[in-house]
């Protein structure tokens, strides 16, 4: 740790962790620059088990002003850099706005942090390649974390988009099953 270099915190993108390929790049290149790095791994995701109760929600950033604040208290000397990736550059956006003078990042670098489900949703490249597998993705998430098992990834979960009830194979599907969800945390 070089208390005059940076420390980068990471947030990676929807349904993912450190693990990631480009999360683990970022990191390699950065602690070659003298750098260090934290990485925040969202609630339940990245193989982490949910410990809260609260599982992750893009609409949420105590959890990142609460590992800022953690960061600032370690090294309060040091400039705290936020990057984001996806999802993560979404919620790093999100808390620069709801922070407002209470940031403490010298700076934020959102990447690739521009995607927005309900226009995606009636794009028919998003619909056809990156939805159906974003979707089951965050469907075996939270089927893990409601049964605290991997073994009900078979298992699926019903969203009402109509006047019937169908399963959810696109991100708008899950949005309205989960935006009741995050209402009231």
């Amino acid at each position: 740790f070089d208390p005059t270099m940076p420390i980068a915190l990471v947030l990676h993108g929807l349904n993912g962790g450190s693990a990631e390929s480009y999360v683990l790049d970022f990191v390699h290149t950065s602690t070659q620059r003298k750098w260090t790095c934290v990485v925040l791994i969202a609630r339940g995701l990245g193989g982490v088990a949910l410990q809260s109760g609260l599982p992750f929600t893009g609409a949420r950033t105590t959890d990142v002003a609460a590992c800022i604040d953690v960061i600032a208290q370690a090294a309060p000397t040091t400039p705290i850099v936020g990057v984001g990736f996806s999802m993560g550059a979404i919620v790093l956006a999100n808390y620069c706005g709801v922070s407002g003078d209470a940031n403490k990042l010298s700076c934020a670098i959102s990447i690739s942090g521009c995607y927005d489900v309900t226009t995606g949703a009636n794009v028919s490249y998003m619909k056809r390649v990156w939805h159906p597998w974003l979707t089951l993705e965050l469907k075996r998430t939270f089927l893990r974390i409601l049964t605290g098992s991997d073994s009900s990834a078979a298992v699926d979960f019903q969203c009402h988009g109509s006047s019937t009830t169908q399963m959810a194979s696109q991100l708008i599907d899950v949005d309205v099953v989960l935006s009741a969800v995050v209402k009231t945390i």
